[in-house]
């Protein structure tokens, strides 16, 4: 099993750990552009804080990687982001962009790297870094728990998440909240992490908003559009009536169609086919664009049918939201 050693900045941790609630993800964003393909989607990713203290201080798990403009990381994830407020935010993103001499923009495209069910280590709990760790490592670097280095530091990592289990699926959690986990996805972070404690992980909004706008190649299904500001991703069974946060439960819309979709006025057949409401098509077949939408093949959908709506969601909309 690989993971990743992140540096972390430590009034960003701090934030996120003092939060009056445990938040479901977080975003580790970068304030350039630079990708993330250093591990799997569900590896472990460490927090390791930066010097001085230089101590591994939390763990969360890789969820997804994409670029986002700055005000829609803020949607996304809000104070996850590690900020109070977006001025806090934006102030801090144009600092650091200032410095790595980017030019000045208004609303910058940043990296976003989606960690969800994170944990935090009491400062008692923190793990020295690894004895190969490098002054000179930037960003972090990749471990293998099948090498002597990499194995030590995990089975610590392991000790530390079953002390902390209460993060993950308890007896207390609501009954009456879906089951989202990334272990329905293959990867190689469940035989590593299975057996220290719980071996499934919750999928947060933030997270989920990622993994569809990935997963769609950031552009809206029916229509195509790629202009990341106006799209959302949507759920195909709503979050409140038990649909997960994973992908094949997912869309990516232009926020008018979501808005139409949500309301049952269209829905997608398992055949990845739009229906329009007949209330629409009969009065409104002369001026509106949405009745033309009727028995039209989906126009983008995910090269990867395993990322692809499922019938079972989608059937579910037509029963329950359409209104036929």
């Amino acid at each position: 099993m690989k993971f990743y050693v992140g540096n972390t900045d430590l009034s960003w941790y701090r934030y996120l750990r003092d939060l009056d609630s445990p938040p479901e993800d977080i975003n580790f964003w970068k304030p350039g552009e630079v990708s993330f393909k250093a591990v799997p989607m569900g590896a472990p990713f460490l927090l390791k804080l930066k010097a001085p203290i230089n101590k591994i201080a939390g763990v969360g798990f890789f969820a997804g990687y994409t670029k986002l403009p700055l005000s829609l990381a803020w949607d996304t994830f809000g104070e996850r982001n590690g900020c109070a407020s977006f001025d806090q935010f934006q102030s801090l993103i144009m600092s650091y962009r200032q410095g790595m001499g980017h030019p000045p923009v208004s609303d910058p495209d940043i990296g976003c790297i989606a960690l969800t069910a994170p944990v935090f280590f009491p400062d008692s709990a923190y793990i020295d870094a690894p004895p190969d760790w490098a002054n000179s490592i930037v960003q972090g670097k990749v471990y293998d728990a099948n090498d002597n280095v990499g194995e030590n530091l995990w089975v610590q990592v392991s000790t530390r998440l079953r002390t902390q289990a209460t993060t993950f699926e308890s007896e207390d959690d609501d009954e009456d909240q879906p089951d989202e986990w990334i272990a329905e996805s293959p990867s190689p972070l469940w035989s590593g992490y299975s057996g220290t404690t719980q071996s499934k992980v919750r999928i947060g909004q933030g997270a989920f908003r990622l993994m569809v706008t990935n997963a769609y190649d950031r552009r809206c299904a029916v229509t195509g559009e790629g202009l990341i500001t106006v799209l959302d991703a949507a759920h195909i069974q709503d979050y409140a009536s038990q649909g997960p946060n994973e992908e094949r439960n997912g869309l990516l819309l232009r926020k008018d169609i979501h808005k139409l979709f949500d309301e049952g006025i269209l829905t997608i057949t398992p055949e990845l086919r739009m229906e329009v409401s007949g209330d629409i098509r009969d009065r409104y077949a002369d001026v509106s664009a949405y009745s033309r939408l009727h028995g039209q093949a989906l126009l983008h959908v995910p090269k990867a049918p395993q990322h692809r709506p499922a019938e079972k969601y989608l059937s579910w909309h037509n029963e329950n939201r359409f209104r036929g």
